[in-house]
């Protein structure tokens, strides 16, 4: 029995220094092979890391130009919607008999009307300038404003000149702007 004991020993140790030289031979490729290309791997771990950030950025971008475009889209059809409500540029002949009819329903008189050539005019919008002096009370010139500002055309007032008139009266001369549609 002792020499089979003796023999396994051996064995053993042949075994031992198997694994012993297994194992230099793996450190030896680790430090050759492997960990001259630790800092590639690194360097690619990291351009990975950044170039999916850099996806995650771009798909965030990407949705919201999606939501811009689609603002701008519904802007679009908003607008040709708002400009073809509006009454055609012919119509103001129209506006005119308009004022002239609140401001007798009011009680006062206009003694004339000027327009202005459009100073704005771009693509479907046109913008008219219309001056005209009206006279009477106090109240029913108001009562004229609030019958002009209820008027079913889109215009703003950008001026009231008030002065002295005849007794008990003023005379006011207002300046409006009205948007029309273009070429129609």
């Amino acid at each position: 029995m002792p020499g089979l004991v003796s023999k396994y020993v051996e064995e053993g140790k042949y075994l031992y220094l198997f694994f012993s030289v297994l194992l230099l031979v793996n450190v030896f490729i680790n430090l050759v092979a492997v960990k001259p290309r630790w800092s590639e791997a690194d360097k690619m771990r990291k351009e990975y890391l950044s170039l999916r950030e850099e996806e995650s950025q771009l798909r965030k971008n990407m949705h919201e130009t999606i939501k811009l475009a689609e603002s701008i889209r519904q802007a679009r059809i908003d607008l040709k919607e708002f400009i073809d409500s509006l009454p055609p540029e012919s119509a103001t002949s129209k506006i005119r008999s308009e004022l002239y009819r609140i401001a007798r329903k009011s009680g006062i008189s206009i003694s004339s009307v000027k327009y202005s050539l459009p100073d704005y005019k771009n693509g479907d919008l046109v913008k008219y300038d219309i001056s005209f002096p009206v006279s009477g009370s106090y109240r029913k010139i108001r009562r004229f404003i609030y019958r002009l500002e209820s008027m079913p055309y889109l215009m703003s007032i950008n001026g009231l000149a008030l002065t002295s008139g005849k007794k008990r009266g003023v005379s006011v001369t207002i300046k409006i702007s009205t948007y029309l549609k273009a070429g129609d």
